[in-house]
């Protein structure tokens, strides 16, 4: 949500926390990192992060974001709050649906 504020800083801060403590492999969590680091001009880590992910994961979506950035193309756009939001649900999902014990 910080990142479509328009709080790059503090959404750079939080991701690099997230990321020292084992981050959320999840491909939306990934992709959205790894935009926010090419928008503030940090293309080398958001490459590196999109690599490192797809050494493990085989995603469509991260490897497009990883060929666009090879590439040379621009990140898309900034998004609205509202949709940082939605990431934000999306991976509370993702985890809750990982769980063993919420299919009980």
């Amino acid at each position: 949500v910080l990142d479509h504020a328009g709080r790059t800083d503090e959404a750079l801060a939080a991701y690099d926390k997230g990321h020292a403590a084992g981050g959320l492999r999840i491909a939306q969590i990934v992709t959205h990192h790894g935009l926010l680091l090419e928008r503030a001009g940090r293309k080398a880590d958001a490459a590196a992060l999109y690599r490192d992910f797809l050494e493990d994961v085989d995603n469509p979506g991260v490897g497009a974001e990883l060929a666009r950035l090879t590439a040379g193309g621009p990140p898309p756009r900034g998004f609205t709050p509202a949709h940082g939001a939605s990431v934000g649900l999306f991976a509370l999902a993702v985890l809750i649906g990982q769980d063993p014990a919420s299919r009980e």
